[in-house]
């Protein structure tokens, strides 16, 4: 199974998140009840591996009611050491379902390491809706994130005996909604992380499925729980609904510290 992605480019309006998400905001996903998983070197290694387990899942969320943010465990660092191009010449991203019917997806979103892009494609009739760009600021160094944030998952994960690294995704949440016609609901999102040999594919190492060579996945198997988004009052800056804290506890996040 490949989903490809073709259509020419649209304009983003939005501009990528000033600053991201604390690690402690982020909520991991399940697939089937179960802490969303791994393993380790099923499809390919380093890069374009995702890793993870019931103690160090793979894939977490987090939405301040402006972005919605897609964080993915890797084995190896996504980011190019040397030279201009933030990514290597690779794609991380989601299948996202729309309709409830879990044996195919109705968009994807791709991280694009050739063109330093993140796309968003219909794909009934593989339309481009939309196009963040960049990935990462190049004009500093370190570079700076856009779209895009990577970094060392600092909470000890150690795949493969080395250590990992979170690439994590913003999405603006009404340019999406915009361009997807209101199909895409946040709070009851379902959706599947998978990598690709280039940045116009997501075609394999799909997550909560233990991936065997030139074998389709099982889609309802491999796909995730409804990703739960906080609600409207963790974003208010008021301490309301049951909340510990100005926009924490109770049924939102625990405050950064």
């Amino acid at each position: 199974m490949i989903w490809t992605l073709h259509a020419p480019p649209a304009s983003a309006q939005q501009l990528p998140p000033s600053a991201y998400p604390a690690d402690n905001l982020f909520t991991a996903t399940t697939c089937h009840g179960a802490p969303s998983f791994d393993p380790v070197g099923d499809v390919w290694s380093g890069t374009r591996d995702i890793v993870g387990d019931a103690s160090y899942p793979a894939v977490y969320t987090y939405s301040d009611g402006t972005y919605m943010f897609i964080r993915i465990r890797l084995d190896g660092d996504p980011m190019v050491t040397t030279g201009g191009q933030p990514l290597w010449q690779f794609g991380w991203g989601i299948g996202i379902d729309t309709n409830g019917v879990l044996t195919d997806i109705e968009y994807h979103l791709v991280v694009n390491g050739i063109k330093e892009q993140v796309t968003l494609t219909r794909e009934v009739d593989d339309t481009r809706l939309l196009t963040l760009e960049p990935t990462m600021d190049t004009s500093v160094s370190p570079f700076v994130p856009g779209w895009v944030e990577v970094k060392a998952a600092g909470d000890g994960s150690l795949f493969a005996s080395d250590g990992d690294f979170f690439l994590t995704i913003a999405l603006p949440m009404d340019d999406l909604n915009t361009a997807s016609g209101g199909a895409i609901t946040w709070s009851t999102l379902r959706f599947w992380a998978a990598t690709s040999s280039n940045g116009t594919t997501l075609s394999g190492d799909f997550t909560c499925w233990a991936d065997v060579p030139n074998v389709d996945p099982d889609l309802e198997q491999a796909a995730m729980d409804e990703v739960q988004v906080a609600p409207a009052s963790c974003t208010n800056g008021v301490e309301d609904a049951g909340e510990t804290d100005i926009d924490c506890g109770g049924s939102c996040p625990t405050a950064a510290t």
